[in-house]
């Protein structure tokens, strides 16, 4: 019979048990971490040009505070990913999905950011409307493509709440204690590249007379960077796809 004392052990187990599924995961994909650590250190470099210059007007505030909002949420949904959590990191990559639109949005229309700004609700559909039909933005059929992917996983359905197996084989199955899948943790992986692939370029190009030639350098092998790992983590998904055993 467990007691009230086992419990408590084990709860202060649980950061032990993120911290090793973490270390085991990101030994296997280096590429991934490198490159979007490397996409983090170009954001912060233009904060950092940001804050040495007050904003022009509405729009430009609006989408400062957008930049930051869709940065924190990246970064905390690597940190899940990586611990294996995965459906804790689908909000977080539906929300960094939803300002990222919404910046990308603001940043190509001055109205559309002083509504946002005035406080009234932008359905992600008009959103995801106005970037198609800008020549340089998203189209329609990607960003419907993204919204629907990061929506399923943001509720609590059947096919992505995970099957623990708890009294069934498993006695304790919290955090990050259960098995990885493998193609759940790929996909994962290229989602969340992509969208820093999407807010880096959105960023960069809205701010461009802010940044100078080694930040647009960088930017650019950052990016080439990205389609390799994102090449290669489409290629991992194929091959798990054809081989459930190895997942």
């Amino acid at each position: 019979m467990r007691t009230v004392s086992d419990g408590e052990v084990e709860y202060k187990r649980l950061p032990e048990y993120f911290a090793k599924r973490k270390r085991e995961l990101s030994g296997m994909v280096e590429p991934y971490i490198e490159v979007t650590d490397a996409y983090g250190e170009l954001i912060c470099s233009l904060v950092l040009a940001l804050g040495e210059k007050g904003p022009d007007d509405i729009q430009d505030e609006a989408c400062r505070d957008l930049l930051a909002d869709v940065f924190d949420f990246l970064y905390d949904a690597r940190s899940a990913i990586l611990e294996s959590q995965f459906s804790v990191a689908f909000p977080l990559l539906r929300r960094a999905f939803e300002s990222t639109s919404l910046f990308a949005a603001c940043a190509v229309d001055s109205g559309f950011a002083e509504t946002w700004a005035s406080g009234k609700e932008i359905p992600n559909v008009k959103v995801r409307k106005r970037l198609s039909d800008d020549p340089i933005q998203e189209p329609l059929e990607s960003t419907r493509e993204l919204y629907k992917y990061f929506s399923i996983g943001a509720h609590p359905n059947r096919d992505v709440v995970p099957v623990r197996f708890l009294g069934k084989g498993n006695q304790f199955v919290l955090g990050a204690i259960g098995k990885p899948d493998l193609l759940v943790f790929c996909d994962h992986l290229r989602h969340h590249l992509s969208l820093w692939f999407w807010f880096c370029a959105a960023a960069t190009f809205h701010y461009c007379e802010l940044t100078g030639m080694e930040h647009g350098e960088k930017y650019l092998k950052v990016a080439s960077d990205a389609k390799e790992v994102g090449e290669s983590l489409l290629n991992e998904i194929k091959r798990l796809s054809a081989d459930p055993s190895a997942r």
